[in-house]
């Protein structure tokens, strides 16, 4: 789903949602109206936003957010004018555009409507329409399945289509309808196989299906790009991993089925589970230093130290040519020096750096 912004307070980063626009031709529309500039200096500032955020510039994030929340409003009115005034379809998918970033999926579905009911028969304003109906509550969500499909009817092959299906699939996995969800994803896939979205979709179903070595495969192979996804990708994948666990499916005891499930586990961040479940292809395949980094990573993650440098440790004595790993291992050595040195002097600089 589109992600949200929520006044005095980002809520998520603004790549995905940019990534969504860029993926459905029509939603980022006349570049040059007043609307369409608001909109992306609001999308800038979110970016800004994040970047102070992971910087820890709490004093630079909140001014942003002033300035982000602004430019939302401009947008917003721009576009309301330039609706009420044209009736286009560019305003009118600006305008939802806005709308659903401010969380007003009610109001979205209502400006898509009435497009459409003054004759503005688009599949990009179906898709808007369907969009904002599945996310406004289990009265309109039939009316909403039926309107992606409309759009789907206007329009099979663009990256539009690609967009359908996976707010299609990405709904039915939402809702635990795999069977469903792999139909979706497998149309959005056969229109544009390097899909990112679509992937991921695909490795969700995957999970619902016990394969947990595909899941794997697609997780390392769509690497960073899955990053943009995360927060989506994390829910998804809880509720996939639940169904697996509780129809107790099992998969081969092999280092591969065992290393890919501790990184799905990862995905869901549920690190307890990863951790066991690394541990394992540790034991079935001992000289594979991936799986060693891996376990290590979680363990530090955790602010498990000693565990986290017996671990890199086990990787060295595999592979010694890991200058990056042998650093951490100093590091982590001189953190536990000093973390010891400070009980009993009150001294030392503390966690690890």
């Amino acid at each position: 789903m589109v992600p949200r912004f929520r006044p005095n307070g980002l809520s998520r980063p603004v790549v995905l949602f940019c990534l969504l626009l860029a993926a459905v031709p029509g939603a980022w529309a006349d570049p040059g109206s007043p609307g369409a500039e608001a909109f992306k200096h609001f999308q800038d500032t979110v970016a800004k936003q994040t970047a102070a955020m992971a910087q820890q510039d709490m004093t630079a994030y909140e001014t942003l957010d002033i300035e982000a929340t602004s430019a939302l409003r401009k947008a917003e009115s721009a576009y309301a004018d330039a609706f009420r005034s044209t009736g286009d379809e560019d305003s009118a998918l600006g305008y939802i555009a806005v709308l659903r970033e401010k969380g007003d999926d009610d109001l979205g579905a209502e400006v898509a409507r009435q497009a459409l009911d003054q004759g503005l028969d688009s599949a990009a304003l179906w898709r808007s329409y369907g969009s904002c109906l599945l996310v406004s509550g289990a009265a309109d969500r039939q009316a909403g399945i039926d309107a992606l499909y409309t759009s789907l009817d206007r329009d099979k092959e663009s990256p539009g289509a690609v967009a359908t299906w996976n707010e299609l699939g990405s709904y039915y996995l939402d809702t635990g309808m795999a069977e469903a969800a792999s139909k979706a994803f497998t149309e959005a896939l056969a229109l544009d196989a390097t899909d990112t979205r679509a992937r991921l979709g695909a490795l969700v179903v995957a999970v619902y299906d016990g394969d947990v070595a595909k899941a794997g495969t697609i997780l390392s192979e769509v690497g960073r790009a899955a990053q943009p996804y995360d927060t989506q990708l994390r829910a998804q994948l809880r509720i996939a991993l639940d169904d697996f666990d509780g129809y107790r499916k099992s998969f081969s005891d092999t280092a591969e089925n065992h290393y890919a499930y501790a990184r799905l586990l990862y995905s869901a961040a549920r690190l307890p589970q990863a951790i066991l479940a690394v541990s394992r292809a540790t034991t079935l395949a001992p000289n594979d230093t991936a799986i060693w980094n891996f376990l290590g990573a979680l363990q530090l993650q955790l602010g498990d130290y000693p565990s986290a440098q017996k671990s890199y440790e086990s990787s060295l004595r595999a592979n010694s040519e890991q200058s990056d790993i042998q650093q951490t291992v100093e590091k982590l050595k001189e953190a536990q020096q000093e973390a010891a040195q400070k009980a009993t002097t009150g001294g030392g600089k503390g966690p690890l750096r």
